[in-house]
C-alpha cells in the first residue's frame, strides 16, 4: 500500500473516531453516571430483585431514542 493511501486511511479513522467521541461522549458519560435505580436489564431472571422490567424497557427506549436524537442531530459535523 502506498504512503498516500496509508496517511489516507490513518486521517480517516481519526476524523471518524473524533466525530463518535465528540457525539456520543455526553450520551455514554450519562449511562456511567446513572442512578442505581435507572436499569436497562429486559431479562426478568438477570433483573436485580425488586426490578420492573416494563420500567426498564421505558429507561431503555428512552437511552436509544437519545442515541438516535444525538446522531440525527449531529449529520452536519459527520466526516465524508
Amino acid at each position: 500500500m502506498d504512503s498516500e493511501l496509508t496517511f489516507l486511511i490513518h486521517d480517516q479513522k481519526l476524523t471518524g473516531s473524533n466525530y463518535v467521541r465528540a457525539t456520543l461522549q455526553p450520551l455514554v458519560h450519562s449511562l456511567v453516571d446513572k442512578p442505581a435505580e435507572c436499569s436497562f436489564e429486559l431479562d426478568p431472571s438477570k433483573a436485580a430483585p425488586g426490578d420492573d422490567i416494563e420500567r426498564n424497557a421505558d429507561h431503555l427506549q428512552l437511552m436509544c431514542q437519545a442515541l438516535l436524537d444525538l446522531i440525527c442531530a449531529s449529520t452536519n459535523r459527520a466526516p465524508v
